[in-house]
């Protein structure tokens, strides 16, 4: 009996470090979309928004109701938002809830949005980071400049369309950096499963991977030295994406340490 409650203890403390993993890893890949999503919001706003900061300097709003007003300059059918700079957790709600409103306005679907008290009371940013990306994404169809993921989107999107468009160029740098396509090959070569997770490259950053029954269609996109993988209409870390797709990966991390 003791033995079998060890032993459950341990898959339980197993489950726990997987999942711990699985959190960190996400929030890495989120980190990434989130300095992208500052560069950006720093060149629309013509000011500077570091990541760490990102949650305080959106909470009163306005630069929200800044960022909405100045998109909506660029389209005749979209009226400017109204906002104003008093202090105080009632008036910031009211600027978020004025922003969130001009998000269904201009076709946000709900999925993405986040409520008032998610930046007013300093929760959710996953949230309200793929809200904004969304917002950028509409920015670029009235003519303002994206963030880089939206652009490797759109370079993504044409490829799929005409087959004919090479992948962005990386910029050069003074020591030899591995491509993306070459770092996601080299990661899922290391796989030593019976049954491994395989992979078919495309070119131009498109992989073919089968998991068992499960196919996946990613691109793989390289941003802040992080190998970022394009899936359906998202953007993931690759670590994050295999830890949670390849057995291997987490049979490693559950496997306890030997004695």
């Amino acid at each position: 009996l003791l033995h079998t409650m060890a032993a459950n203890d341990c898959a339980g403390d197993d489950q726990i470090d997987f999942q711990e993993s699985l959190e960190e890893k996400e929030r890495e890949a989120l980190e990434v979309i989130k300095t992208d999503l500052c560069e950006w919001l720093s060149y629309v706003l013509e000011t500077k928004i570091e990541p760490n900061s990102f949650m305080k300097w959106l909470s009163s709003g306005v630069e929200l109701c800044k960022l909405a007003n100045k998109i909506s300059r660029k389209v005749s059918d979209v009226q400017e938002i109204n906002w104003t700079t008093k202090e105080g957790l009632f008036f910031a709600r009211d600027n978020v809830s004025n922003f969130i409103k001009w998000c269904k306005g201009i076709g946000v679907e709900e999925a993405v949005l986040f409520e008032s008290n998610d930046l007013v009371l300093d929760r959710n940013e996953k949230q309200i980071i793929l809200c904004l990306m969304e917002v950028s994404r509409y920015a670029s169809k009235v003519g303002i400049s994206p963030p880089k993921l939206v652009k490797m989107e759109q370079e993504i999107d044409h490829f799929e369309k005409h087959g004919s468009i090479s992948p962005p160029k990386q910029k050069k740098r003074k020591t030899e950096v591995e491509s993306p396509e070459d770092k996601v090959m080299n990661i899922l070569e290391k796989c030593l499963c019976k049954q491994k997770l395989k992979v078919t490259n495309r070119g131009s950053g498109k992989f073919i991977l089968v998991v068992g029954e499960k196919r996946f269609v990613i691109y793989a996109r390289l941003l802040s030295e992080q190998v970022m993988v394009r899936v359906g209409g998202g953007w993931d870390s690759l670590d994050h994406f295999l830890l949670k797709h390849d057995p291997c990966r987490a049979i490693k991390i559950s496997m306890p340490a030997r004695e």
